[in-house]
């Protein structure tokens, strides 16, 4: 079981996001499960290649095991609805960026985690698409992905893709960076921006992004270092109250 806590929340609050917005069905359980077993081979994967080749043995069973359920709740999925493999180059593309950085031991580097973000966030897209209806297509050319044509899942994947950023900063001023005045400044200036467009989106988000702007100030300076088990798990505080922000703010337009 991957035991990166707060990577849970990024992993299925998008898919969960754009469920709900194209209207949840069978369709949307599907992707959620499969993208859940994609996730789980993909850290076994990523564990594999950081582990020296004479431990290696320990990664095999897990890897196989979610790809095969990756592999046929997606297929199954696919033959439901043809279409979504349209979305395949872009998630081959950014797990491809992301396993390179992995393999060259960068796993850890900025630009990996926001490489990740982009793939997580976007599946918020492609969960609108898979779900909606199959006669709506929008006008949009048939090899166009579905959901590509859908404002909004734009907005929903934009705004779940802003707070994902600044928890980059957010948990590296906990952790790795803690200490380090520049890391701190760029976090709060970050989720100062934040706070303030939230508001042009309305009343929940803007309450949203203001506690998220406190915690971001607040939390690193405490005398007492939390540990990356308690920050992952406050991680699923705040995505609640921003799927919240998110859903209120989709469908009241």
């Amino acid at each position: 079981m991957p035991n990166q806590h707060g990577a849970w929340a990024m992993v299925v609050t998008p898919a969960l996001a754009g469920g709900i917005v194209g209207g949840f069905g069978p369709r949307s359980v599907l992707l959620l499960v499969a993208w859940l077993a994609g996730y789980g081979a993909y850290f076994a994967f990523t564990q594999w290649l950081r582990t020296p080749v004479v431990r290696r043995a320990r990664w095999r069973a897990p890897l196989v095991t979610y790809g095969a359920v990756a592999a046929f709740v997606g297929g199954t999925l696919i033959l439901m609805r043809p279409e979504l493999l349209w979305w395949g180059p872009a998630y081959v593309a950014l797990t491809g960026v992301s396993l390179a950085y992995t393999a060259s031991g960068a796993a850890r580097a900025w630009i990996n985690d926001i490489v990740l973000m982009v793939a997580a966030n976007l599946m918020a897209v492609t969960a609108v698409g898979a779900s909606r209806p199959l006669a709506h297509t929008g006008g949009t050319p048939a090899w166009w992905p579905p959901g590509v044509d859908d404002p909004w899942a734009w907005l929903a994947a934009g705004m779940l893709f802003a707070y994902f950023l600044g928890t980059v900063f957010y948990v590296k001023t906990n952790l790795r960076e803690r200490g380090r005045l520049a890391v701190y400044i760029a976090s709060v200036a970050y989720h100062l921006v934040l706070a303030v467009a939230a508001w042009f989106l309305g009343v929940v988000p803007g309450i949203v992004g203001l506690a998220l702007l406190a915690r971001a100030a607040v939390v690193p300076k405490l005398p007492r270092r939390a540990s990356a088990a308690q920050i992952g798990f406050g991680e699923f505080g705040a995505t609640v109250c921003v799927l919240t922000a998110v859903l209120v703010t989709v469908f009241a337009r």
